[in-house]
Order: structure tokens, then sequence, then C-alpha cells
């Protein structure tokens, strides 16, 4: 059985990172500070490619860490989600920390041309949620026995309507 001790992260936000460490987690501030240099199972990569500025080069260099037939599952805004769609430049997910933005061709597409294998792609998240901040905070504000409840239920019909704002990957070394 896995234990919290099998488990290695990487946090390039400071404030998380010092959060993370806080709570006792194993967390390196960048990929080279891991004490731990794998192999490793699983890697997930959530909203971190976006924000790299050479996401080639990066995936290139990771599968270095994935052991035989590791995972690595991806995460990051779909450019071809409703919420783009909607609402254009004020779409929440167009930030300048965002360096690349992504579709499920074009990721899938960078995951082939890096060697690896991809497994599944799946779209989730809605796009009222990801609107601006004060639609967020407004959702959050709610009582706390009915935010997970209501959240689900949103999600569960932004899913049943196809209207997500993310895309992820899973993919094989």
């Amino acid at each position: 059985a896995m234990g919290r001790e099998d488990i290695h992260g990487v946090e390039l936000n400071r404030s998380a990172l010092v959060s993370l460490r806080g709570q006792n987690f194993d967390v390196a501030g960048q990929v080279s500070e891991l004490d731990e240099p794998g192999p490793y199972d699983v890697i997930t990569l959530f909203h971190v490619l976006e924000h790299l500025e050479d996401p080639k080069g990066f995936l290139v260099d990771l599968k270095e860490s994935l052991g035989e037939g590791g995972r690595l599952v991806i995460e990051v805004p779909n450019l071809d989600g409703f919420g783009f769609e909607k609402f254009g430049a004020q779409w929440f997910y167009l930030q300048r920390e965002h360096l690349y933005y992504f579709n499920e061709k074009s990721l899938v597409s960078l995951l082939e041309r890096t060697g690896y294998t991809v497994e599944k792609h799946y779209r989730f998240g809605g796009f009222l949620v990801t609107k601006g901040r004060p639609g967020r905070k407004k959702l959050l504000a709610l009582p706390p026995g009915l935010k997970k409840p209501l959240l689900y239920a949103y999600l569960q019909a932004c899913d049943f309507f196809g209207l997500h704002d993310f895309i992820g990957v899973v993919a094989r070394k």
C-alpha cells in the first residue's frame, strides 16, 4: 500500500509551497530540488503546462522521471471550451501568467510529438464557475452544507450539455 511518504510534489507558487510544507508534505520548489528523482508511476500536471516557457522540452525531460509504462495526467484550460466561446477576452482563464493555450487536438499532438502514447482525453468543468472572480465568490459564499451538492449538480449539468472549460489527458510513457 502506498503511504504519504511515497508521494512527492513540486509547487512553483511560493505561498502554496510554504503552506504545503507547513502541512508536512514532501514538496520541492523546482523539479531539480526533488529528493526522490523517480522513477514515478504517475506524474500529474494540473494547470501547470500552460505556465511553462518550454512545454515541449519539459515533457521530453519529464519522461526520465517516469517509470516504464508510467502515466502522465495533464489538465489545462480548454481554448475550445464554452467559456472562451461565450466570454472571449473576458474568459477567466485568459491570464497573463498563461504562456500557452491548448485545445484537445493541440494537447494530444504535443504529447504524441514528445513520445507519449495518449490513452484517454476528456473535457470537464463548467463555464459559469470560470466567468470571473465575482461569480466565483458568490458560488463560494453558499452555505457550507449546500456548496458541494449544488456544485456537483451544476458540473453534472455542464457535462450533460457539453459546457466544458477544461481538458485532461492521460498518457503513457
